[in-house]
């Protein structure tokens, strides 16, 4: 299985049942994490190096990403008389979050420098 597929697969168990077009989507945005996380490995590691947590992230960061979409077609804020209604994308942050969390010992420096004066 490749590392893609693996992703892929790791996503699709997290995701619960979805269908051929929601799969569709789901893989492309597999490739595109996929692709965004090797560009952000230290130079001195391999995705092999760090499988695991790898894998994990890309398949958070798809599912993120997706949850985002969703969330965004939908209705943010609803207002009928003194009922409000309000939709926040907490789950897809999170998710992305914890995702970086994970990858942060494997990642490159975010550019975050101290300087002296």
């Amino acid at each position: 299985m490749t590392r893609l597929e693996d992703i892929v697969s790791t996503a699709t168990v997290f995701a619960g049942p979805i269908d051929a077009q929601q799969r569709s989507v789901l893989e492309r945005l597999c490739a595109a994490a996929d692709a965004a996380m090797l560009q952000r490995l230290r130079e001195d590691l391999s995705p092999e190096e760090c499988y695991d947590s790898f894998v994990c992230a890309c398949a958070w960061l798809s599912l993120a990403r997706l949850g985002s979409v969703q969330e965004a077609a939908g209705v943010e804020s609803f207002t009928a008389g003194s009922i409000s209604v309000q939709h926040s994308g907490g789950a897809s942050n999170c998710l992305a979050m914890q995702a970086e969390v994970m990858m942060a010992p494997y990642l490159k420096d975010a550019g975050f420098h101290f300087q002296g004066v």
